[in-house]
């Protein structure tokens, strides 16, 4: 994940590069500053075969509930199951 923000007087800067797993790779200050890293795509494969820490994975504990969940509170009512969950 990468967040980037605009630096103070107009923003916080603080901007972030986070692997798929939540950890804080690269985070920038409050000025003008251009975090650098290198995004590891496999990481991401991994992470959402195997979940987070090897124990979370929150798609394949939402699939027993069928191939659409419904949930009034959302947008469009319904979440389903991202495309390369299918795999």
């Amino acid at each position: 994940m990468v967040n980037v923000n605009t630096p103070a007087p107009y923003g916080v800067g603080h901007s972030t590069v986070a692997d798929p797993e939540g950890t804080v790779r690269q985070q920038a200050g409050p000025g003008e500053e251009a975090p650098v890293d290198v995004l590891g795509l496999d990481a991401v494969t991994r992470v959402r075969r195997h979940g987070s820490a090897g124990i979370n994975r929150p798609w394949a504990q939402l699939a027993r509930y069928g191939a659409a969940i419904e949930l009034p509170m959302y947008r469009d009512g319904v979440i389903q199951p991202p495309a390369w969950q299918q795999d």
